[in-house]
């Protein structure tokens, strides 16, 4: 999956679509950060790229997932799968930032919190590509 031979934000080429989104809820840190992330949906697949427009510190894209789904990422952090009671949902590889996988909560309604797991992804140069599969698992897609 590529973002850079698509076509425009919100065309569709051959059944694939993008979406590009932004926010300037950072702009009170230095250097007023934009936050800007694109989806990139194909068969069996989403490529999601996120994008620290202007100086930044540091970043970090964050995936939640339901709690019963178990996360696992290879041990160089480029890599993991997903899966629901044992059986595989969905892979992820991370072509650019380093991936982490980390305790998180849940809030399906008001005052009620449960365990979960989120991928975290640290930006590299202010970039981070994470590309989904589900389509080798025979999942819906």
């Amino acid at each position: 999956m590529s973002l850079a031979r698509k076509p425009a934000d919100g065309a569709s080429d051959q059944g694939s679509v993008i979406v590009t989104c932004g926010h300037d809820g950072y702009r009170r840190l230095p250097g007023r950060p934009v936050h800007v992330r694109t989806f990139l949906w194909e068969a069996g697949g989403l490529a999601i790229r996120d994008r620290i427009e202007g100086p930044h510190r540091s970043a970090t894209a964050a995936f939640h997932f339901h709690p019963d789904v178990m996360l696992s990422v290879a041990q160089d952090g480029a890599s993991g799968e997903a899966t629901l009671a044992g059986v595989p949902l969905l892979t992820f590889r991370i072509a650019k930032g380093a991936g982490r996988v980390e305790p998180s909560t849940w809030h399906p309604e008001f005052g009620r919190v449960q365990p979960a797991s989120r991928l975290l992804v640290s930006l590299m140069e202010g970039e981070s590509m994470v590309e989904l599969r589900w389509d080798r698992h025979g999942a819906a897609g």
